[in-house]
Formats: C-alpha cells, sequence, structure tokens
C-alpha cells in the first residue's frame, strides 16, 4: 500500500509577501494582521506582530529602535522556513503551531491559489471577506473551481473587496 499528500503552498500566505524584493507592502501587512486575529491574537498585538515581522524582513525600512530589522536576529531577508518567526518576539511556539497551516516563506513573491487557499486565508486576503463566507467559498470549491478571477469574483459577497490579481490567482507556480 502506497499514500501520500500533496501540499499546495500556494495556497498559503506567503511571508516574504509582507517585503517582496526587500520593500515593504502594507497591503500585506494588513492582510497578515487580518490572519493572526483570526487565530485568535488580539488586534492591536496583530498589527504589531505583523509590523515587527514586516520590519524585520524588509532591507529598506528601519525599525522602531531606529535600526534595521529586528534585535532578535533576522537579517533584513526574506524567511528561508516558518521556524525563523521564532527567533522573534511574540512568535512563541503556541502561535507558530497555530500559522503553520495557513502560512508559507517561498522565496518569490507569489499569489494565493483562491482554488486551494483555506478559508482564513482567502478571508485575510481579501478585505470585507468575512470567514463564514470564506468557509462557503471552500464548500463551493467541492463542486467547481473559479477558472479565473472574474468567476472567482462572482462568488464573493457584495461587501467583499473585488479580487487583485497581483495578491490572488487560480493557479499554483
Amino acid at each position: 500500500e502506497l499514500s501520500g499528500e500533496i501540499v499546495d503552498l500556494s495556497g498559503r500566505f506567503n511571508l516574504n509577501n509582507l517585503a517582496p524584493e526587500g520593500r515593504s507592502d502594507r497591503q500585506a501587512a494588513l492582510a497578515f494582521a487580518r490572519l493572526l486575529v483570526m487565530l485568535e491574537v488580539p488586534p492591536p498585538r496583530a498589527v504589531a506582530l505583523a509590523e515587527r515581522l514586516q520590519d524585520a524582513i524588509d532591507a529598506d525600512r528601519t525599525g522602531a529602535d531606529g535600526r534595521g530589522g529586528e534585535p532578535a536576529g533576522l537579517p533584513d531577508a526574506p524567511l528561508l522556513q516558518l521556524e525563523e518567526l521564532g527567533r522573534l518576539p511574540g512568535f512563541d511556539a503556541a502561535l507558530l503551531r497555530r500559522l503553520q497551516p495557513f502560512v508559507t516563506a517561498l522565496p518569490a513573491p507569489s499569489r494565493i491559489n483562491v482554488n486551494t487557499a483555506p478559508a482564513e486565508v482567502l478571508a485575510a486576503a481579501i478585505e470585507g471577506l468575512e470567514l463564514e463566507a470564506a468557509r462557503s467559498l471552500v464548500a463551493r470549491r467541492r463542486t467547481a473551481w473559479a477558472r479565473d478571477l472574474a468567476d472567482f469574483a462572482r462568488l464573493l459577497p457584495d461587501d467583499a473587496e473585488p479580487p487583485d490579481p497581483r495578491r490572488l490567482g487560480v493557479a499554483s507556480t
């Protein structure tokens, strides 16, 4: 008997999108903070953690202490693996376990595949998309995938922002 599992990392939030090519992306930081809130991190702490991580990987940004990066030692460069988060204050082992199914550290900027992303990632990535509505979208995927972003946009509730093609896609890379 042979068994296996394929995990599509394109369906996860790429932490390196917080500062693609060393430059901060405010929208990505807001999306990551929304994801943290969904994982029961209080909103002020979620924003602070998103900014702390962004400071640590953004080569052009100075942290609150006036220096680049974080004192804990991330080197103003993209993350190579998720375990590096543990070196930043506030990213304890319990939070890393909660984040693991929803985030990745891909080396290049990437789009989130709306056809494979969990509901939490979709709700974080799309402003105005509530978690319950995202769960409904994920349930619909069992019978039909989105062929393109326009197809996916038709499924979104009226109060959700239209999908941003720079951040979201329908394919994995």
